[in-house]
């Protein structure tokens, strides 16, 4: 991980991560044929440890839904070779790309999810309807390509404040959509 973050998916080979762990090819190669099965299972421990983050609890509000998309943000971070790398490896593997296309779906799921739990909760007006999917796709937008968009442009920030920065964002989404209450936790949230 840290060799291909440092670095780049792209730019780190099965010798380099041979020598790097100073170990032979054949012993990468006998557990991970290829870099491809690098790749996946790099996904797949991603993919689980925000399985456990994302929830559709009955009580959700601003501040818990921010919360779970700032822990999710974190395991980003410490996968972003991925998120760098991500439309290049969607290109090179087309079975990533398969897995990634179910995996945006039930996040498109749980996305829907949460909004509609937000406004259940009285959170966010009800009224939002008609705004609802463009909301939901400016949130994907946003948590699928921020790590990129933060290394260009954020550089110089701690991992920490470059995820302040976009869940930052994320909350001025919500603000025209919010109920007083919704504000409430908003604003409880931009100032910490």
């Amino acid at each position: 991980m840290e060799l291909y973050n440092a670095n780049g998916v792209e730019y780190v080979g099965m010798r380099e991560l041979a020598a790097a762990l100073g170990v032979k090819l054949g012993n990468i190669t006998y557990y991970f044929p290829t870099k491809e099965d690098i790749i996946r299972g790099l996904s797949e421990q991603l993919s689980g440890l925000n399985t456990g983050i994302i929830t559709d609890a009955p009580d959700l509000s601003v501040i818990s839904f921010l919360t779970m998309l700032r822990k999710h943000c974190e395991n980003q971070v410490q996968y972003k070779c991925l998120f760098i790398s991500f439309v290049n490896l969607m290109k090179e593997y087309p079975s990533l790309s398969v897995k990634y296309k179910d995996i945006e779906k039930k996040r498109k799921g749980m996305t829907a999810n949460c909004v509609q739990r937000l406004i259940e909760n009285k959170y966010l007006k009800k009224d939002l309807s008609e705004n609802v999917g463009l909301m939901e796709s400016l949130f994907l937008l946003i948590m699928r390509f921020w790590v990129s968009e933060a290394e260009i442009s954020l550089s110089a920030l701690s991992d920490d404040k470059k995820i302040d920065h976009y869940l930052d964002m994320i909350a001025h989404i919500l603000q025209p959509y919010a109920t007083n209450k919704g504000l409430k936790e908003i604003e409880l949230y931009l100032n910490g």
